[in-house]
Formats: structure tokens, C-alpha cells, sequence
């Protein structure tokens, strides 16, 4: 284990346990005393006890050697006497506060509401108090509470007060710092209904800077639960209605410590209460309607939800809220969004900055509803950068008002953005590339037009070869045109492409037909789709299956008359498109061996798992020298 690991199990041994009593926690020895022995006291956070390590009993040595720590007695010399110490050491050091988890002690106070005042010497904190006397007695209260035990202690003057200073602490219950437990539960009966308030001392562990637990708040009767409340960080307290109590005897409260990170739960602390007597109802003279009761929902674009993504507005919306009703939302990292005092029915828009999960409560003694909201980051480019108009590697909201600033005429697009706003990839950068950036971001599209556009142009890596003796064929801006006579052969287009279905385009003059056929090895073809003669509106579109297929070819056969034509878009779209197999291939930096294991597989030497084109290889090689070239994604 490391050493936080072991320094919190040795709380964990010395917690009420009395061979530890006479050990205690220093916060910085050589401040806590004035007077400076030889060799001096350790300037740093210090476990130690006041005696020769042998004054411990041998079962408590063993112990803290079995952590892995080891003892060390010194004997420090006073001018006038001298006084033996035995430190427990890591690995032959003190510690650090964070070591020995004595800056949660600040933390645990704060949250737990005291008046905490910087101070001129180590720990550089105490508790205020009007006098010298409320200080200390503060500091006892919190002790009491969060179960520590204090023992060197200064005051010092400060703001017409005190500050009340604690030195150093008793090892036997810091553990206290990981048990969590109840503060106070509260309960009473208002307007017929049976109330509890609850409030905790939480652990304030943290991971990764966020609160490792969060608590819920269990009620029984007989074993049967009535109700359960949740408590997040950094709130402490909630409000319990407990729904069919029992008419009298008690009910039990559980403390149930959950661990964020793999929802573990523990029951920390637990603790019966009575219930006390129902108030006998007066008469009223007239019947009063019962308030319909409170509600809180979480909206994104007008839809209830549950989880979002980064960036999105998120409006809370409140119903039939209690005068001096509180509406918070905190978020992942615990900090509050938005705390203020509401009533009646409306509603407040706050932008979720942070993934995780986000708490709103609407609370007050009569009202209590809490509503979770998770979010996860926005979704990353379907394919290249296309979205991503920031280049943070996300499609987020961010984008989609960058995009919307441009088309008002606030801000110009550089040439990189227009390129990454043309999502629907017509040219023109308008409202339909925000409204298809908008709905990727909602999940309602998982990609975009221009990533399952395929131009097969002779110099796109998609093209493979064209089959023409007679040449016949022409390649256009827009279209492949063929134009045969009598006896010419039909031309062949070959085109390479990953996917599940392939959508084309064919326009023609009457007597003309088409054939299109799959292959994974370019040798070995199947017909996927054939027609003769074509039939129907011009120009027309044809969709077909190419899943576990690498290579399509295309067969056009027009009539033989000069005004018998027949023209292929050169625009395709692959559904469920994948990059083709040099892109996955290809490693992170080009080395000439690549393109020695590239010419290999040409020549058949070697295999590689997908057929090699002349093509990759001079791709490749532009890669090499530094130059660009796209591998067909």
C-alpha cells in the first residue's frame, strides 16, 4: 500500500483504541513550541509519541511496523533537561498535511458552517469566537461533532475576537475523518404529515478534486423502508416526508455512504428515533383546499430529460413552490450554479459547462423534490474535423453559435471553418449546415451528409481504374458520360469503398443499361444490381448493398445510335461508411519500411489483410516526404 493507504488504515487501528491514546498528530512540531531543542523538533507534519518508543505497548509497535511504517527515538536536549520522542516515520520522513489528511479538518469545518479564520502560525487556521472562551468552546463543539479530539491549542486575538488555534490532534480518533454519521435527525408532525429533518458529518474524501461519496438517507419501520432521501455534497442536510408512519414507537434512520465511482454502498451510521404524538387537529370553521403539491422538472428544448450534453441550456421549471421555496443547482464539481429563492411557478436556464452529474433541488419545510441530471461530453467528429468549428475534437454548442455568430455577420469564418462548417458539403455555408450540426449534437443524426459523401473523380482515393478500350468514356465536372458506337465495347468504372449500401446516380438516353458488381479481391465479382434496358424518371437513383465488399464495379451500356447516351454521378453516398483499409493501416509516422512493406504487398510478396494499389504506395510516400494525402476517410 502506499502511504496515504497506510497512514489512514493506522487511524483506522488506532481508532478507540487506547493503547494509541498517548500518540498524537502534529500538525508542525518546531511552531507548536517555543522553546527549540537539540537536535530540533521536525518542521513538518509529525506523528509521535511523548516517551521512548518502548513505553508502547508491543502490540501497538507491531502494528504500525506491520503498516510498513518505522519508529525512530530521538532524544532532544533543553537547556536545562532533555526528553526523549518516538516518531513514526514513512520510509525514514515525516509527513506532509496531506499526508496525514489534516487539511480535511478545515474542510470538514467550514462545511459544517463555522466562522473558520486564517491564523499567524501553523496550521494558519483556527475557529473564531467572541471571546477567548466561545472560541474554544466552538472548537470543542466541532470536535464533538465530527468525533476529533484536540490537544496542544493556542488562542490569539483577532477582529475584536479570538481565534481558537489547534496544534495538534489525538491519533486514536482521526479515523473519525472517514466516519461518516449522523449530525442531528429532527422529527415533527406539521399539517398532518409526519417530517424529518436530517442533517450528516460527511467523509469529505475527495477523488480526482470531487467529493468521492455521496449519501442516502434510509427510514424504517419493522423493516420495512417508508422512504429514502439523498444527500450530495457539499449540501449536509435534507427533508424527509415520511409517507404511513406507524401511530407511535420509533423508526429507524440509516446513513448509507455511497462511493461515486462504483456505486458501493455502505451503511455508516444508524439511529432510532421515537415518533413523537400526533397534535390532535382543531376544527376549522371552514374547509381550506389542499395546496396541490410542488414540482420540479429538467427541460432541454422543451423535453424532459434525464441527460444532456455539455454546453446545452438546461431549464428548470417549478410548479406551486411554497413562499421562501429554495431552487438549487450544483454542479459536478460541487460549486453552485444557481441558488435562489423562489415561489409559485416558474422557471431559470442555466448552461451545463461540466460533464458529470448535475443536482437541482426545489426545497423548503413542505416542498422537497430533487432531480438528477447527467452529462456527457459532446460527440466527437463523424469524420475528419467536419463540426468542430473551436478544433477542441468535439461537435458541441460551442460550434453551433460560433456558426450562428458567422451567418448573423458578427464574426467571419476562416477558410478551415468553412470547410468544417459545410457539413451537408453543397458549398454554401447556411442555416442547413446549423441545423444538421445542431441535431448531431442532439443525437438525433449520428453523422453528417459530407461523411458519406463519395466523389469518384479520377484523382479521389476512391477510384480504382477505369476499363475503356475503345474510349468511350468521359469524366466530367459532374457526370462519367459514355458514348459508344456500334461494336465499342461497354466501358468499366472501379471504384474502391467500405460500407453497407451505396447510393448512385444514372442518367440516360433510351436503349442503355447498367450492371454493378462486387469483389473483395478485385478478381472474383457478384452482381449486386442489373438493369436493361434502364426504365423510368430520369435521372434516376439506385441504391445497393455493398457490405463485405471492398470493390465495386460499374458496367455502362448505351445504344449504339450517336444520340444514345449513358452518364454516372460521380457524387455517391455511402451509408454506415468506414475508412478504407490503408487509412487503418497506415501508422501514426510514415517510415521507409512502410513503404517497403506497401511495394511487398503490390507485388504480392507479402499480405496485408487488403489488396494494395499503386496509388497507396505513392500516397504513401507524399506522407513520407512530409506532403499530404488522403487515404480515404
Amino acid at each position: 500500500m502506499d502511504k496515504r493507504e497506510a497512514v489512514k488504515e493506522l487511524y483506522k487501528k488506532a481508532y478507540g483504541n487506547a493503547g494509541y491514546d498517548e500518540i498524537f498528530v502534529y500538525e508542525n512540531m518546531s511552531s507548536t513550541f517555543s522553546v527549540a531543542p537539540s537536535p530540533p523538533y521536525p518542521s513538518s507534519a509529525t506523528i509521535v509519541y511523548l516517551d521512548k518508543c518502548e513505553g508502547l505497548d508491543s502490540s501497538v509497535r507491531d502494528e504500525i511496523t506491520g503498516l510498513g511504517f518505522s519508529l525512530e527515538e530521538v532524544e532532544h536536549i533543553f537547556p536545562i533537561s532533555s526528553g526523549w520522542r518516538c516518531y513514526i516515520k514513512w520510509q525514514g520522513q515525516h509527513f506532509s498535511r496531506e499526508d496525514l489528511f489534516l487539511d480535511r479538518i478545515k474542510e470538514l469545518a467550514e462545511l459544517l458552517g463555522y466562522d473558520v479564520r486564517s491564523a499567524s502560525k501553523a496550521p494558519y487556521w483556527g475557529i473564531y469566537g467572541g471571546t477567548r472562551e466561545e472560541a474554544r468552546s466552538q472548537v470543542e463543539r466541532f470536535c464533538d461533532e465530527a468525533g476529533l479530539k484536540y490537544n496542544d491549542a493556542y488562542t490569539e486575538e483577532q477582529d475584536s475576537g479570538f481565534v481558537f488555534v489547534v496544534q495538534s490532534w489525538y491519533l486514536s480518533r482521526m479515523f473519525a475523518l472517514f466516519s461518516s454519521h449522523f449530525r442531528s435527525v429532527d422529527l415533527y408532525w406539521k399539517k398532518g404529515y409526519l417530517y424529518a429533518d436530517v442533517s450528516i458529518v460527511p467523509n469529505v474524501e475527495k477523488c480526482d478534486g470531487k467529493y468521492c461519496y455521496y449519501y442516502k438517507i434510509r427510514v424504517f419501520s419493522d423493516g420495512e423502508k417508508l422512504t429514502e432521501g439523498t444527500i450530495y455534497l457539499p449540501t449536509l442536510s435534507t427533508t424527509l416526508l415520511i409517507p404511513n408512519p406507524p401511530s407511535e414507537g420509533s423508526i429507524v434512520f440509516k446513513l448509507v455512504e455511497v462511493e461515486k465511482a462504483t456505486e458501493s454502498e455502505e451503511v455508516a451510521d444508524e439511529i432510532e428515533k421515537t415518533i413523537p404524538a400526533k397534535p390532535t387537529p382543531t376544527q376549522a370553521p371552514t374547509s381550506t383546499p389542499t395546496p396541490p403539491p410542488c414540482s420540479l422538472s429538467v427541460k432541454v428544448e422543451g423535453e424532459e430529460v434525464t441527460e444532456t450534453v455539455q454546453y446545452i441550456p438546461v431549464a428548470v421549471e417549478y410548479s406551486n413552490a411554497p413562499a421562501d421555496t429554495t431552487l438549487r443547482v450544483i454542479s459536478p464539481s460541487y460549486e453552485y450554479v444557481l441558488k435562489k429563492t423562489v415561489s409559485g411557478s416558474g422557471s431559470e436556464i442555466f448552461e451545463a459547462k461540466e460533464t458529470g452529474t448535475y443536482f437541482i433541488y426545489l426545497q423548503n419545510e413542505s416542498c422537497s423534490v430533487t432531480k438528477e441530471l447527467r452529462v456527457k461530453e459532446p460527440p466527437r467528429p463523424p469524420c475528419k474535423d467536419y463540426g468542430d468549428l473551436d478544433d477542441d475534437g468535439y461537435v458541441s454548442m460551442l460550434d453551433f453559435y460560433i456558426l450562428g455568430k458567422h451567418l448573423q455577420g458578427v464574426i467571419p469564418l476562416t477558410e478551415e471553418q468553412r470547410e468544417r462548417a459545410d457539413v451537408n458539403a453543397d458549398g454554401i455555408i447556411d442555416q442547413k449546415d446549423a441545423e444538421l450540426i445542431k441535431q448531431f449534437i442532439f443525437g438525433e443524426i449520428d453523422t453528417f451528409p459530407v461523411c458519406e459523401l463519395v466523389v469518384l473523380a479520377e484523382d479521389s482515393p476512391f477510384f480504382v481504374q477505369v476499363e475503356d478500350p475503345d474510349e468511350v468514356l468521359t469524366e466530367e465536372d459532374e457526370w462519367w458520360y459514355s458514348n459508344r458506337s456500334e461494336g465499342d465495347a461497354s466501358p468499366r468504372i472501379v471504384m474502391r469503398v467500405r460500407g453497407s449500401s451505396l447510393k448512385f446516380t444514372v442518367d440516360w438516353e433510351p436503349w442503355s443499361a447498367i450492371k454493378v458488381e462486387g469483389s473483395s479481391d478485385l478478381e472474383r465479382w457478384e452482381v449486386l444490381y442489373e438493369e436493361s434496358p434502364l426504365l423510368g424518371v430520369v435521372p434516376k437513383e439506385v441504391e445497393v448493398d455493398i457490405e463485405n465488399y471492398d470493390f465495386i464495379r460499374f458496367t455502362l451500356t448505351d445504344g449504339d445510335m450517336s444520340h444514345e447516351w449513358i452518364r454516372l454521378s460521380k457524387k455517391m453516398i455511402v451509408k454506415g461508411k468506414e475508412p478504407l483499409p490503408l487509412c487503418e493501416w497506415l501508422p501514426s509516422t510514415v517510415t521507409s519500411i512502410d513503404i517497403a512493406e506497401l511495394v511487398l504487398a503490390f507485388n504480392g510478396v507479402v499480405d496485408l489483410g487488403f489488396v494494395v494499389l499503386r496509388k497507396d504506395i505513392e500516397g504513401v510516400a507524399k506522407l513520407y516526404k512530409g506532403e499530404e494525402y488522403d487515404c480515404g476517410w
